[in-house]
């Protein structure tokens, strides 16, 4: 089906208000079928049993595991991996995706009809099921009654914080301090980059604090971009603001910066480099007044760049024009290095040449061949998977080591990261694994669907020949 936009411009001002009613219920039906199709699939493959044979397939294969939420059916483990390579996308998310599916249908008959009808967004009904996953099925079913009657006439917004009122009332006290202690445990800071940043050296600070410390921060944001401006920055607030939060990750700097607005004597250099001590000779400077060196406060980071051989070449010395990858940032112009770490004391370490690490004998992986597979390959090689290979993925052989088999069996052009779902898949589930070329990988599923997959991608390059729609 192809969309052909010329037509709309056809319609007149009713037809396209019609139209777009039309589209939106359309969208929610798709979706909604989607569902059911993630629920009716979870059903077709509930099927797994225990013989009671003590065979490597029953003791490391697949099983029966839990759908959702309490009242929710039982699914096969390795379910989602047949969709999650099929729609390219992370096993965890799709295992997500069905346990919803699961708990919409068996734990909220109301929002699920709702859903099916076309009236509720699944994502809102997704919500809702989550906020509830704590409750028992009964209790979820009186949550899903008394949602019932304004689900189609509440605003989406309202109709959530309704939900988390409801939630928060059919939670029995002990649990409701579960559920702020895991709020507690969620706490946390994360450095990321939004994808239209990712060829700059901008980056994403998002954090979860306990209310008190948030408001703490607030405060010595505002005042230190406050002060910024009285000492002659005259770029916007917000832009004073992400600065100001900067600082405070320098202790002198922004203790110096407010002894000085308590003294009434702003330094004058704020946007210039800073010396061996970066207060030094100024007002506000805090050395001989604390027993710690303001240079040993300086925050300590690691960078990873990766190179080319042309990089540093004759011809590519343009370092305007020149581009290198940095771990955790993505791609800059080497031009943008020396601003990463402006004012950080820096220590160089060698290349890592990943032509000189040599194929092992042993079924053990040294630690630089370690290192080099994590560059080559920074992520779980499974179809779709999102998952970094340092968040607890297995380094697998693709073609099996053999105990007292041929040397050099452990090298980089046999070793691929596996997230251990995956990993067993391939070695109990039926899935199979080749690597005809280091770092490409080419996957068949149980079903027959097979896909490529490299550092850079995850493709789909073949189906099977016929399929069957079960009546």
């Amino acid at each position: 089906m192809v969309f052909d936009p010329s037509d709309v411009a056809e319609l007149d001002l009713a037809a396209t208000l019609a139209e777009l009613g039309q589209v939106r219920t359309m969208q929610r039906l798709w979706h909604a079928r989607e569902v059911a199709l993630l629920a009716h699939f979870a059903d077709c493959t509930a099927h797994i049993e225990n013989t009671g044979e003590s065979t490597p397939r029953v003791l490391h294969g697949d099983r029966m595991v839990s759908g959702g939420s309490d009242g929710t059916p039982e699914v096969s483990e390795f379910a989602a991996l047949e969709v999650a390579a099929l729609w390219n996308e992370s096993v965890e998310g799709i295992d997500a995706r069905i346990h919803e599916a699961l708990d919409l249908r068996h734990r909220f008959p109301h929002l699920w009809r709702h859903v099916m009808a076309g009236h509720l967004p699944v994502w809102v009904a997704a919500k809702i099921t989550s906020k509830a996953s704590r409750l028992h099925r009964e209790t979820a079913g009186r949550l899903d009654a008394q949602v019932d009657p304004v689900v189609c006439t509440l605003p989406i917004p309202r109709l959530l914080r309704l939900v988390d009122g409801l939630v928060l009332k059919l939670t029995p006290p002990t649990e409701a301090q579960d559920l702020l202690a895991d709020g507690r445990a969620g706490r946390g800071v994360w450095i990321r980059q939004r994808p239209y940043d990712r060829a700059t050296t901008i980056a994403s600070l998002s954090a979860i604090l306990d209310a008190s410390d948030a408001d703490a921060v607030e405060q010595q944001v505002r005042r230190i971009a406050a002060i910024l401006a009285q000492g002659g920055d005259t770029r916007s607030l917000d832009i004073r603001r992400a600065a100001a939060l900067g600082l405070m990750a320098f202790p002198a700097r922004a203790l110096q910066l407010l002894q000085a607005s308590i003294l009434d004597e702003l330094p004058t250099d704020l946007n210039e480099s800073w010396g061996p001590c970066p207060a030094a000779g100024q007002a506000g400077h805090l050395c001989g007044q604390i027993t710690t060196a303001p240079e040993k406060l300086l925050p300590k980071a690691e960078i990873i760049v990766h190179l080319t051989r042309s990089t540093g070449s004759n011809e590519e010395a343009n370092h305007d024009t020149t581009v290198a990858r940095v771990e955790r940032i993505g791609p800059v112009l080497t031009s943008w290095l020396t601003d990463l770490l402006p004012h950080h004391r820096i220590t160089v370490r060698p290349v890592l040449d990943v032509a000189r690490i040599t194929a092992v004998d042993c079924y053990e992986i040294p630690d630089r061949m370690r290192e080099a597979l994590g560059y080559r390959q920074p992520y779980d090689t499974f179809p779709g998977s999102t998952r970094r290979a340092t968040h607890g993925c297995d380094l697998d052989h693709t073609r099996p080591y053999q105990p007292g088999g041929p040397p050099g069996q452990t090298t980089l052009e046999n070793l691929s990261p596996l997230s251990r779902r995956a990993h067993r898949a391939k070695t109990h589930g039926g899935w199979s694994l080749r690597q005809p070329v280091p770092g490409v990988l080419l996957w068949t599923s149980p079903n027959g669907y097979t896909y490529l997959v490299t550092a850079g991608q995850s493709v789909p390059i073949s189906t099977p020949q016929s399929s069957r729609r079960v009546a």
